[in-house]
């Protein structure tokens, strides 16, 4: 009996390996860069909510999830951040955020990881790989990774923001996240 019950415990402290992580917003960043008039511009979120459960010891139970308010951006220009949030881009009044949702996360063979997950903006959900580095030292974390999508797949550009030719279809997604283990 005993043996039994120390089987079941054992496989229980394996399902439950993976840590909850508490991003440090203040010194983290989430962000993108694109394209204006053939120039790169570079725009922030300030704002977002993350739950984040990682374990490079315990990917099957290793998720993540970002909720991104779009009226949180700053691309350092008043007019564009407005434009931004309208209706012919992210129409933030109907699609009041953006999120970033892990299916399944493995290793990359050469010492990163890749998340397999779904981006949803403005309605329209895409399944994405993202890959990412993860340095964990102790109690705390530093998670860089990017990734480029094109903005037409999510509907970001309406009317005669479609075509590409001043604002340019790719846009890189990155973030640079320091956590704590809760």
């Amino acid at each position: 009996m005993f043996r039994i019950f120390f089987l079941i415990l054992t496989f229980m402290s394996t399902q439950a390996l993976a840590t909850d992580w508490e991003v440090q917003t203040d010194a983290s960043k989430l962000g993108f860069v694109a394209t204006q008039a053939g120039a790169e511009f570079e725009g922030e979120f300030k704002r977002f909510e993350s739950q984040i459960t990682f374990d490079p010891a315990d990917l099957a139970h290793s998720v993540v999830k970002i909720t991104i308010p779009i009226d949180s951006v700053d691309t350092q220009s008043a007019d564009r951040d407005s434009n931004i949030v309208s209706s012919d881009w992210f129409d933030a009044a109907n699609h009041p955020t953006a999120l970033f949702e892990t299916k399944a996360i493995s290793t990359d063979g050469q010492g990163g990881y890749v998340a397999d997950a779904e981006l949803t903006m403005r309605g329209v959900k895409q399944k994405v790989k993202l890959p990412f580095t993860v340095e964990i030292k102790g109690a705390k974390a530093h998670a860089k990774g990017e990734l480029t999508v094109q903005r037409t797949v999510f509907g970001i550009g309406q009317g005669q923001w479609v075509e590409t030719s001043i604002i340019g279809d790719d846009v890189r997604i990155f973030f640079d996240l320091k956590s704590e283990a809760k």
